[in-house]
């Protein structure tokens, strides 16, 4: 039996109008995946805060700045997740801070995202200690006495860290003291050399660092 022609036109309307559906169809926007696990020397660090930012154009429009689109936690195994819809993004950023450890943080290019897939990025997070030392010149002899201090161990980099610049101090009525960030459980090397009335002697000593806490020397010379 054949179909009539209203028949046949309607199943033609039918199937370009499927077609035509299926090819106005948006495809699925892509999706990262961003993971990792956040360490110290004693194994997961818990509770580190980790931002994740993006640099974005956004209407043809480039930023310059980075914006903060979510905040999290690493959990008790120092594990983090995060799953989004990607951005129209130039970079993307993760900064990292612990407790009591020095923060880390992490700029990549869009473009080494896998998407669709997960991403790893692990992160080791140094630990935290400040160091004070109070200096007194306890025996002087004239204005010009005469003290060379330096921290001699390697010292890690942050405006307010320990460095290794030596710090000269003249005078009969020295009493100052310095403080700073260094490497918690670590030991910290000092040096210094002290010039008075024409004699010059050299000393050096050793002070343990725990994180989290300040440690205290009392230089006096």
């Amino acid at each position: 039996m054949r179909s009539s022609p209203f028949v046949s036109f309607l199943n033609l309307f039918i199937i370009v109008l499927f077609a035509t559906f299926c090819s106005c169809k948006k495809p699925e926007p892509a999706r990262i995946t961003i993971e990792g696990t956040i360490s110290d020397a004693t194994g997961a660090v818990s509770d580190a805060e980790i931002q994740l930012a993006v640099k974005e154009i956004s209407s043809g429009t480039y930023s310059n700045n980075f914006v903060v689109f979510h905040t999290t936690n690493s959990n008790a195994l120092g594990k983090y997740l995060h799953d989004f819809e990607a951005y129209n993004a130039i970079e993307y950023k993760i900064d990292v801070a612990g407790q009591n450890r020095f923060s880390e943080s992490l700029v990549f290019d869009s473009d080494e995202l896998q998407k669709n897939e997960t991403n790893t990025y692990d992160f080791y997070l140094q630990p935290k200690a400040w160091y004070k030392v109070i200096i007194k010149n306890t025996s002087p002899v004239d204005s010009s006495d005469l003290l060379q201090y330096q921290i001699t161990s390697s010292q890690p980099i942050c405006s307010s860290c320990c460095g290794n610049t030596i710090s000269v101090l003249i005078g009969d009525t020295v009493n100052t003291s310095l403080k700073c960030l260094t490497l918690g459980n670590t030991t910290l090397d000092i040096g210094w050399v002290v010039t008075k009335n024409g004699f010059t002697n050299s000393y050096s000593n050793s002070i343990t660092c725990n994180t989290g806490d300040t440690a205290v020397y009392y230089l006096n010379y």
